[in-house]
């Protein structure tokens, strides 16, 4: 049996010690126990996967396409193995990192940098992209030796 966790507020614990189970514990109590439907949580991860790709195809000035097997970009399917992003040439070489999407409220960061770093091909970094429901906008976590790699000068 898995482990989870619900957030109760201040007056929803007093309560709970009062004895009285409020609403709003009962609600949260129920969510918990629903058994969430995979093909959601596909869904919301392959929606991600798309915003990643717009975002990265932004920062190039391209236009992608999925269903075209030429397109700089593309979205690797889900519950498929590798990298999330699929990157031709020359994207491939100007973007160095092999890239994980998570799209979860929950994060375990050690197991993801072990995924991602399993996915990342010789001679690239990973990187990944993490989107919850709290942040304004997506997070990106990459190793150090990478992010220093992005302000490294180049000798003449």
């Amino acid at each position: 049996m898995s482990q989870r966790s619900i957030n109760l507020n201040d007056d929803e614990q007093k309560a709970i010690l009062a004895g009285k189970l409020p609403d709003s514990v009962v609600k949260k109590l129920t969510n918990l126990v629903r058994p969430k439907a995979k093909r959601y949580a596909k869904n919301k991860g392959a929606g991600f996967q798309k915003d990643c790709a717009d975002l990265i195809a932004n920062l190039f000035g391209l236009v992608w396409d999925n269903t075209n097997d030429h397109s700089p970009i593309k979205t690797r399917p889900m519950g498929s193995s590798g990298t999330d992003l699929i990157m031709q040439e020359p994207l491939y070489s100007q973007f160095k990192f092999d890239v994980e999407v998570k799209n979860v409220e929950s994060l375990s960061v050690p197991a993801t940098v072990e995924q991602a770093s399993a996915n990342t091909k010789p001679g690239r970094d990973w990187l990944i992209m993490w989107k919850r429901k709290s942040f304004k906008e997506p997070v990106v976590i990459l190793s150090w030796s990478a992010f220093a790699k992005l302000f490294k000068k180049e000798k003449p």
